[in-house]
């Protein structure tokens, strides 16, 4: 796994985002093996920290954030309002992003914003004040597929949910990497 893409994994921040990676680090490649305490099975979320800690330990990677505002979208509720389907249960979340569908169970409006923020290749923040968690199964056409007999994203996501994107400045959290080793320490 490259280091851009555990630090996307660490930090939340879409690899995009991601500044000071010394350029040997951009190609080189790493294996993390780890398990969690009681070998339990760790949300997206969860991982953050630990693989944090572990960065810093083995890497002695050093980094801060900052936020800055670019283009891209706020996901807003319709005229008539968002027609969510609330999670059936609160059990175990998941996310699946194909080429014409988003699938997801039990996921917040902020999650489903950054998968919707995948699929058009833009930053998307959460601007529809929904709490709770739902479940989605949006269906779409990608840009690519002109002939397609589904709607486009933008089309869907107000038929099918209620939701509108709207372009906007948003605020994004980007990370710079101030030091970071070539070679891990020894565990």
């Amino acid at each position: 796994m490259s280091l851009g893409v555990l630090l996307s994994i660490a930090y939340g921040v879409d690899s995009a985002y991601i500044t000071g990676v010394p350029g040997k680090l951009e190609s080189a490649s790493y294996e993390v093996v780890a398990s969690a305490a009681g070998n339990q099975g760790l949300t997206y979320e969860q991982v953050h920290a630990p693989l944090q800690k572990l960065l810093a330990e083995r890497l002695h990677l050093v980094v801060h954030t900052t936020t800055s505002q670019v283009s891209g979208y706020r996901l807003v509720a319709g005229k008539k309002g968002a027609t969510l389907a609330p999670a059936q249960d609160q059990g175990e979340q998941y996310a699946y992003i194909f080429k014409n569908e988003i699938k997801a169970h039990s996921i917040t409006m902020e999650v489903f914003a950054g998968l919707v923020a995948a699929a058009v290749k833009q930053p998307v923040q959460d601007a529809t004040g929904v709490e709770g968690k739902n479940d989605f199964d949006l269906h779409f056409s990608s840009p690519d597929q002109p002939d397609s007999n589904q709607p486009s994203i933008m089309t869907a996501l107000e038929e099918q949910y209620g939701l509108r994107l709207v372009s906007s400045k948003v605020p994004v959290l980007s990370l710079v990497v101030d030091h970071v080793d070539l070679v891990p320490a020894a565990n």
